[in-house]
């Protein structure tokens, strides 16, 4: 139970930095959003207003205790509140709901080696906001088809 305390206090350090106005770096360790961020990348976090994110935005969120890294399919409004609807690239399924409270920041680049990546830049908000569109058809796809599937065994 003390390491999760820690986590605790380490999201919440970060939170606190990140609502100050500072720039966090993390260095990434899953392989969640390949091809684009890979194991051992350093990305750069700011904390925005949650309604200038748009559709393809990579954002950090902590969830459950651990801190993850994945693009922004969409926004989803109910009961007056706002929620994030996030997915990685390299998965074919949809987060749980992303709350404000949960919101760390966005990914503002990445860092590989010597290479800087500014997501910031118009040309890669044009292949953001298309990496957005097409990650979220590929989950409407996958959604389809596989409950297709369930209908089509449900008659054998």
């Amino acid at each position: 139970m003390l390491e999760e305390k820690y986590k605790d206090i380490i999201t919440h350090l970060i939170s606190e930095a990140l609502n100050s106005g500072k720039v966090f770096q993390f260095t990434v360790s899953t392989l969640s959003m390949l091809p684009l961020i890979k194991p051992g990348d350093k990305i750069m976090v700011r904390k925005g207003p949650l309604d200038a994110l748009e559709c393809g935005d990579i954002v950090v969120f902590e969830k459950y205790g651990e801190l993850c890294t994945h693009r922004l399919l969409y926004k989803k409004t109910s009961d007056s509140k706002i929620e994030l609807i996030t997915k990685g690239d390299n998965s074919l399924v949809i987060d749980l709901p992303v709350s404000k409270e949960e919101l760390l920041g966005k990914v503002t680049g990445i860092k590989r080696g010597n290479k800087f990546i500014d997501l910031e830049g118009k040309f890669w908000k044009v292949v953001n906001g298309t990496a957005g569109t097409l990650s979220y058809l590929e989950w409407i796809t996958f959604s389809f088809l596989s409950n297709f599937k369930r209908l089509i065994l449900s008659f054998e």
